[in-house]
């Protein structure tokens, strides 16, 4: 392994520990494990994972659609997940940080589309053939 600075290269020769990596990583890790405790909401009841529906895939299309009607843009018809995002079912109770990212673990981003009724049918069409997707 080759250290120089803050840059660290990922090769062959490194061990499994390795005190120039736990250097550069160390305060990342303070400062995530200083928060994924953080209580972020509460759920009545367990959030589950499903197709065509499930109440996981409503409640994060519904949040991801009062996003955009009030922050992007207030003439958006719905929103769409991709139900193959998802990566756990939350809990009933005290939903936490460490939750939400075990949840989504990955840089996700909406997009905004404008459809024609054709297009819209066309991918109404796909999702009904894929099994169903959170509308």
């Amino acid at each position: 392994m080759f250290s120089e600075g803050s840059l660290v290269i990922l090769d062959s020769s490194l061990s499994e520990y390795d005190a120039n990596i736990e250097k550069l990583i160390s305060p990342y890790r303070l400062e995530k494990d200083a928060h994924v405790q953080d209580v972020v909401g509460f759920s009545a009841a367990p959030m589950s994972m499903a197709r065509p529906e499930s109440t996981l895939g409503n409640f994060l299309a519904d949040n991801l659609l009062d996003y955009g009607l009030n922050i992007i843009d207030s003439s958006i018809d719905m929103a769409l997940f991709n139900k193959g995002g998802f990566r756990i079912p939350l809990p009933p109770g005290e939903i936490r940080l460490t939750h939400v990212m075990e949840l989504m673990p990955f840089d996700n981003t909406m997009v905004v589309v404008n459809l024609s009724g054709v297009q819209m049918d066309k991918l109404a069409t796909t999702i009904l053939k894929a099994g169903g997707d959170p509308i």
